[in-house]
């Protein structure tokens, strides 16, 4: 189980990182620089508003800087990422099975 749980929240964190790469890929942005900004008033991300899930729900899907809202794309694609890792956990018995699994997942 805790295989699982640590699967869980490290999909949820790749799943973040999923989401600014289909954000800023197509707009050919830097995948590292800036951090993570609100894409309406471009006001930089707090570390405690970053969590993955947590921190959407806690803001009610709005910017803490100006208020607009934060598509559920974003929560829904951490929680997908996360459920997706924790059914590779449960699904195979040997760590090489996991592995390729959360792989394939995350490519």
């Amino acid at each position: 189980m805790e295989a699982a749980t640590f699967a869980g929240l490290f999909g949820a964190i790749f799943g973040s990182f999923l989401n600014v790469v289909a954000y800023r890929l197509p707009r050919h942005e830097s995948l590292v620089t800036p951090s993570s900004h609100c894409p309406s008033c471009a006001t930089p991300v707090k570390p405690y508003d970053n969590i993955p899930i947590l921190s959407w729900l806690l803001l009610r899907g709005h910017c803490r800087g100006c208020g607009e809202p934060i598509s559920p794309r974003y929560p829904l694609v951490e929680a997908l990422t996360a459920a997706l890792c924790v059914g590779a956990v449960l699904s195979h018995g040997s760590a090489v099975g996991i592995a390729l699994s959360i792989v394939l997942i995350l490519l």
